[in-house]
């Protein structure tokens, strides 16, 4: 068992890169315990038009087994590149948005004094409420990484992923999951359009300039120069 498991470790080197997740989650739990002495108020009107709606909590916690899903998926491949591309793309612009908070610290003050109601949803809620605080939310983590996400399935060269019925799917949860972080008042509508605005650049950057493909072009270069 255990040779079998280093023997599929060595199959996919790859998978190191995953260490970067200690590096986000150790700025994630950093800025959730920071205090600072003034935070700029997400809200705009718009956002008072939009009701509150415990049952999107099911969408919002989505977020977590579809961001797991590709990542699973991409170290079972054999091909790396589109494992590293995904660490720098959704873990790195989310590593991003900390050092985005740090400099521009933000909240909101839309979540309902009480809940209206005692349900399932609510409860689970009051969970995520409880472990989550209303700061550093703009630009939305949630809703960047899930267009993200998205656009990886569009652009992937695997063929499970180029199927019609796995892209309608993975567009129906990343609508869903962004529009569940305003209906929970977990964001403000216009941390959603700064994602939006984030994401662009980011997207033309990974996938025009393609700094992986370089990298790992530059590498496999130097490499053949050092073989005999």
């Amino acid at each position: 068992m255990k040779t079998t498991l280093i023997q599929w470790m060595k199959e996919r080197p790859h998978i190191w890169a995953a260490l970067f997740l200690l590096v986000y989650l150790a700025g994630f739990i950093l800025i959730e315990h920071v205090s600072f002495s003034d935070y700029y108020v997400c809200h705009i009107p718009l956002d008072d038009y939009i009701p509150f709606c415990e049952w999107f909590i099911f969408p919002y916690v989505l977020w977590y087994p579809y961001l797991a899903a590709l990542g699973f998926f991409l170290i079972a491949q054999k091909d790396g590149e589109e494992f590293y591309r995904y660490m720098a793309f959704v873990f790195g612009s989310m590593t991003l948005c900390i050092l985005i908070y740090f400099i521009f610290p933000n909240c909101q003050d839309m979540r309902p004094q009480v809940l209206p109601r005692d349900n399932i949803a609510t409860r689970l809620l009051a969970s995520i409420y409880s472990a989550d605080t209303s700061t550093n939310v703009l630009p939305s983590m949630h809703v960047l990484a899930s267009m993200e996400i998205h656009a990886m399935v569009l652009k992937s060269r695997y063929a499970l992923l180029r199927k019609r019925s796995v892209r309608i799917v993975s567009f129906l949860c990343a609508l869903l999951i962004s529009l569940s972080t305003v209906f929970v008042k977990q964001h403000s509508i216009l941390d959603a359009f700064a994602a939006i605005a984030l994401f662009v650049p980011l997207y033309f950057f990974f996938y025009g300039f393609d700094p992986i493909r370089r990298l790992i072009s530059r590498h496999e270069r130097k490499k053949g120069k050092t073989e005999p």
